[in-house]
């Protein structure tokens, strides 16, 4: 098993990243500095280092001129994560860099680069429907949605989802709605269900069992689920309804409404207490005309609810000031809400004509009617769906031709692509016609810093060997002007990509130019 040291500044990206490859059999050391990640190599001596380009204490060329002169350590390959120049590459090469790595590396992609550096076979496709999840959040709420299967790989990437989420969000007590609708039985297992629950660990968390609930009816999951102590606290809710209260009530939030802002008819997600915070409408009961005139008659002049009120409702501000105005008079506003007026939007449905319509078939729509999908671009190559994976499979290890003059920008183009295509350079001016005649490359990427009478001659030369359908060329440029691209269409590509170049845009564009020349 080879031992890899991980050094990345981010201790929750360097955690991850550690149990990620521990999960793909490495095994890994993790340190947060170069300081720290020097003293570790030289006690433990590992197979590979994997740094990154930003460290505090000590900056990479500075720990990369000390572990040259250190005997014990100086001839581990290393490996850097970070953005860089074809210069610096160039530089970072004469230090021993074996390989640089994109800012937003994917672990995907850093588990195959491995394997192909220690030569260990890549593992058979999987034949099965992969874990499917969607996600939506508002302020600090999630709502997941998980189908198929639970597999441990994706698993860990949705802890560190959720982990950055609650990050960004500045909270320590995650609400959490997990809605599991179907599994497959065979990847349903106690390691699994403890894989899905895993944030519970995250030790700057405080977790309450009562914000975390699922929805289920899948037998086997439930009683997996059952037989985990540490899951012992987690809620299974029956409906929407009731796990949409557990993580939205909040005892510590009161919210008032006026009683002229309740109309007959209406319906609340929450129970709606008086001022001697006696229930008056129980959650998803109906506000009738009696109740209503009832509680008028009493000199109700606002109920509450037990939770945060909701940002995005328009008259949600001008309830709170009516009421907190109205505390200090006697009699009520007579005015009342208009009718088109729709009150606190998450929390209630008054839609009298088409009686539980809204709370129906319809009800996740509802529930995330004001919800943001939460994006899964944490890491490059997050943009490949099944079609594009499928289509990197199926294309590794087919020959690929970079024509340039800088290195660096070869070794870019490496970085980036090398787990799937086996990547030859030639420098631009040198006879190609040999090198056609010998294999046929797929795809053949082009520096456009070279004179345009060269690329035009290259373009000539490739054309004449294989057509779009066979071969297809891609352009790299800092600019392109439009006669300069109208001269590169007529020899044949129409394919550029620009700089800044990232790992992300040479998947992106090698896919959709190939499958364009292809006709796929």
């Amino acid at each position: 098993m080879a031992l890899i040291h991980l050094m990345h500044p981010d201790r929750f990206f360097g955690a991850f990243l550690s149990q990620y490859l521990n999960l793909q059999g490495f095994e890994t050391l993790c340190t947060d500095s170069n300081i720290e990640c020097f003293y570790s190599i030289n006690k433990n001596k590992p197979n590979l280092i994997v740094l990154n380009k930003e460290s505090p204490y000590l900056d990479i060329e500075g720990f990369l001129i000390k572990k040259r002169n250190t005997e014990k350590i100086e001839d581990i390959p290393i490996f850097v994560i970070g953005d860089f120049s074809p210069k610096e590459i160039a530089h970072f090469k004469t230090l021993h860099v074996e390989a640089f790595l994109s800012k937003r590396i994917n672990p995907v992609a850093l588990t195959e680069r491995l394997r192909l550096y220690f030569k260990i076979p890549l593992p058979a496709p999987e034949k099965r429907t992969p874990m499917l999840v969607d996600i939506h959040a508002k302020e600090s709420t999630l709502i997941i949605q998980i189908e198929a299967n639970l597999e441990s790989d994706k698993l860990l990437i949705l802890n560190f989802r959720i982990r950055l989420f609650l990050q960004e969000k500045k909270s320590r007590t995650p609400r959490i709605m997990f809605i599991i609708p179907s599994l497959y039985p065979d990847m349903v297992n106690k390691t699994t269900v403890s894989q899905l629950f895993g944030f519970l660990d995250f030790g700057e968390l405080k977790i309450d069992p009562l914000k975390i609930v699922v929805l289920t009816s899948n037998k086997h999951f439930l009683d997996t689920m059952a037989s985990l102590s540490k899951l012992s606290t987690i809620r299974v809710v029956k409906d929407y309804y009731e796990g949409y209260r557990s993580i939205t009530a909040d005892f510590d939030l009161e919210t008032k409404v006026a009683l002229d802002y309740i109309k007959v008819g209406s319906r609340y997600f929450l129970d709606l207490f008086d001022t001697k915070n006696t229930v008056r409408l129980a959650a998803q009961q109906t506000m009738t005309e009696d109740l209503l005139k009832a509680l008028k008659q009493e000199g109700v002049r606002y109920l509450k609810y037990y939770g945060k009120k909701a940002a995005s409702t328009v008259n949600d501000t001008d309830i709170i000031a009516s009421v907190e105005e109205s505390e200090s008079q006697t009699g009520t506003d007579e005015s009342g809400p208009k009718d088109d007026e729709t009150l606190l939007e998450l929390l209630v449905t008054s839609d009298s004509d088409h009686g539980f319509s809204l709370l129906d078939t319809t009800t996740m729509d509802y529930i995330t009617s004001d919800f943001v999908p939460v994006s899964a671009e944490l890491f490059d190559e997050q943009v490949l769906n099944e079609k594009q994976n499928l289509f990197f499979s199926k294309d590794r290890g087919q020959p690929l031709l970079f024509v340039s003059l800088n290195t660096g920008l070869f070794e870019l183009v490496q970085q980036a692509l090398s787990v799937y295509f086996d990547i030859e350079n030639i420098q631009a001016g040198a006879n190609i016609k040999p090198m056609l005649d010998a294999k046929r490359y797929g795809i053949i990427f082009i520096d456009l810093s070279i004179p345009q009478e060269i690329v035009v001659k290259i373009l000539h030369v490739i054309r004449s060997h294989a057509t779009r359908r066979k071969t297809t060329i891609i352009l790299m440029a800092k600019t392109v002007g439009k006669a300069e691209l109208m001269t590169y269409k007529k020899y044949g590509t129409d394919h550029v990509i620009l700089h800044p170049f990232t790992t992300e845009k040479f998947y992106n564009k090698v896919y959709t130019a190939v499958t364009l020349d292809r006709g796929m």
